[in-house]
């Protein structure tokens, strides 16, 4: 692996002589993916999805022939992402899936010059040629507002109502490209340009030695009002789920799960300063949601396991082959000679100790009342297989599993905030995992999924509270947004979130509709840490300039209390009836060791049960995962 991301490097290509049993194997880029005879037989064409890069081999006397980088000029930095190679019938022309940018290239076989582009549906996995004409088929095709808007699954009845998506409901999509329909190549061409904004992702000006200190600078390097940026990863809710409730927004209370009632501090933090109505995951599930969250990209090794993920789970890392070539959001501080504290991001070997039997584990209950009594009878230790991070990462602040409340999570930052302030030197980048509202569903012995919620929601107001009352307020930016919404349903879209952006620079009481997602959020940090951009999707995202004012307003937040007790515990099944006795059997038999090994579908019905009681879920309208595996 490299050393400095941890990222897989390296791929290879293996030529057995059937004959002879003769094996060659060559080295090519990493990840290679596609591959392609020309029509001879004597070249084999490979992509390599994770440097954006194709090779051709020559199979006779098994050697690379060639090798092409794939992009245009103004498009630098990781992210095409070839997936897949189709060679014309006079094997002159090579058709190349490209999944990061929507897109089919076209490239002369002999010179490796890009014709043109070919737009295609949401990220295309494969491509074939025949007789002239193309067949693609992309992944994610039409998004996540397809079902509904194409009639799928949906009564004439459920069209009347108001929507309701789910970040799984992706309808996929194949399509057939005659010959003539691109023609054009050269308008369809600007069409990728624009759609991608590739002469924007060109733009890598130098800072200016006269720039005065602003929120977010125009260039890379430019100075900030900001020092501290505190980036915090939440787990799974939809904007609809916490912030339906919001008159001043833009939510249908129909669909809101955890209002006010539940989540005081967010929207508190959303009234006192900006409340973003329009703020979007990137991903679907923690698998890649983790991925975007951190590295601003779901590679093609993600892309195509998305529906199975055989070989791993990578939401907290444990896989090289699912990181970016460019590393992640800590890596790109490290570069650019940034301090870095991480609390709970990546942590994939956490252990907790009974000090007192030596025993590991525990129930969210026992590590409750060891924290609320200070017995100090259990040890929490973090690790992590990315060894990159080790440096930076908190020894005892853990992700998942969720026995451990998130306000003894907010007490391990708090602790550190404490020697900050007596050393008078705060990390420039501090990145947290508060992920307690992904809720154990109605699982007897564990807390509901309102008090779940009610424990991040009130750890978050917390660790505002104690941000703004410290000496480092004046220059800190805090930025919140979860990793993925797939716990939930929206009447936007499901993958529209909670998110926040609280300094003493951001707008008071303003609601904020610009469009933003997790490459935003990096796009920002990056700009006021002054990183470089880690592949072309945080290079051309928005910053969220709209957010802020150039003048400060240091009043600081005031933590709410809590209305929910933080230990209300789901009943035992015994104490049930009716539907709330099903969920409760159901959340029993789910897997909640670790992060979504739960079938997301129970799980989001039961948490829509417990806080919805007998409204209906929405089902004919929002599409969870099935998993196929349950009854194995």
């Amino acid at each position: 692996v490299d050393k400095e991301t941890d990222a897989a490097i390296g791929g290879a290509v293996t030529i057995i002589d059937t004959a002879t049993l003769a094996v060659k194997t060559l080295a090519v880029g990493r990840q290679p993916g596609g591959m392609a005879f020309a029509p001879d037989g004597a070249t084999l064409y490979v992509t390599s999805e994770n440097d954006d890069s194709l090779y051709a081999v020559s199979v006779a006397a098994p050697r690379i022939a060639k090798t092409y980088r794939l992009g245009p000029d103004n498009d630098p930095g990781f992210g095409q992402i070839p997936n897949s190679v189709a060679v014309s019938e006079d094997g002159k022309t090579l058709f190349i899936a490209c999944g990061g940018v929507n897109a089919i290239a076209v490239m002369e076989s002999d010179s490796g010059k890009i014709q043109g582009y070919i737009p295609t549906a949401w990220f295309p996995i494969a491509v074939r040629q025949t007789g002239g004409n193309l067949v693609v088929a992309s992944s994610k095709g039409f998004g996540g507002r397809a079902a509904r808007a194409r009639g799928r699954n949906a009564s004439a009845a459920d069209e009347k109502t108001t929507p309701a998506y789910g970040v799984h409901s992706t309808l996929g999509v194949v399509q057939f490209v005659s010959r003539s329909a691109w023609s054009d190549l050269p308008a369809l061409t600007k069409t990728v340009a624009q759609n991608n904004l590739w002469g924007m992702a060109a733009k890598s000006e130098k800072p200016r030695g006269n720039a005065q200190p602003v929120p977010i600078p125009e260039r890379v390097g430019e100075p900030s009002v900001f020092k501290h940026v505190v980036y915090i990863i939440k787990e799974n809710h939809t904007y609809d789920d916490d912030f339906g409730d919001m008159k001043e927004g833009n939510g249908d209370p129909s669909l809101c799960l955890f209002g006010e009632e539940v989540t005081p501090n967010a929207h508190a933090l959303a009234r006192e300063f900006v409340l973003l109505d329009n703020t979007y995951t990137s991903g679907t599930n923690s698998a890649d949601g983790h991925q975007w969250t951190v590295s601003g990209v779901a590679n093609g090794y993600l892309e195509h396991n998305y529906s199975a993920h055989a070989r791993s789970y990578p939401y907290d890392g444990g896989d090289p082959l699912a990181y970016s070539p460019r590393g992640f959001l800590w890596t790109s501080a490290v570069r650019a000679k940034k301090s870095v504290r991480v609390y709970g991001e990546f942590v994939n070997k956490p252990k907790i100790v009974n000090n007192e039997t030596g025993k590991t584990g525990g129930t969210w209950t026992d590590l409750w009342n060891d924290y609320k009594n200070k017995t100090n009878k259990f040890t929490v230790t973090s690790d992590t297989d990315n060894a990159a991070l080790k440096p930076y990462l908190h020894p005892n602040y853990i992700g998942f599993p969720n026995t451990v409340s998130d306000q003894w999570r907010a007490d391990q930052f708090l602790g550190d905030l404490d020697q900050w302030e007596k050393s008078g030197k705060m990390p420039n980048l501090s990145i947290l995992l508060l992920p307690s509202d992904h809720t154990a569903g109605t699982r007897p012995g564990t807390p509901t999924p309102r008090a779940m919620t009610a424990d991040g929601d009130l750890a978050l107001g917390r660790i505002v509270d104690r941000l703004s009352h410290s000496a480092f307020w004046k220059d800190t930016l805090i930025l919140v947004i979860e990793d993925d919404s797939q716990m939930g349903a929206d009447h936007v879209d499901g993958h529209r979130t909670v998110a926040f952006c609280i300094s003493p620079y951001t707008k008071r009481r303003t609601v904020v509709s610009d469009n933003y997602n997790h490459t935003s959020f990096l796009r920002t940090i990056g700009l006021v840490l002054g990183l470089e951009p880690m592949n072309r999707f945080d290079r051309t995202a928005t910053p969220m300039r709209a957010c802020f004012n150039p003048t400060a307003d240091l009043t600081p937040f005031t933590t709410r209390p809590s209305n929910i007790p933080l230990d209300e515990m789901n009943p035992p099944a015994s104490a049930l009836t009716g539907e709330a006795r099903r969920h409760a059997i159901a959340s029993a038999k789910l897997d909640l060791s670790d992060v979504d090994r739960a079938d997301m579908g129970v799980l989001t019905r039961a948490v829509w049960h417990a806080q919805k009681s007998n409204v209906p879920f929405p089902s004919a309208r929002y599409k969870p995962p099935v998993d196929d595996d349950e009854n194995d």
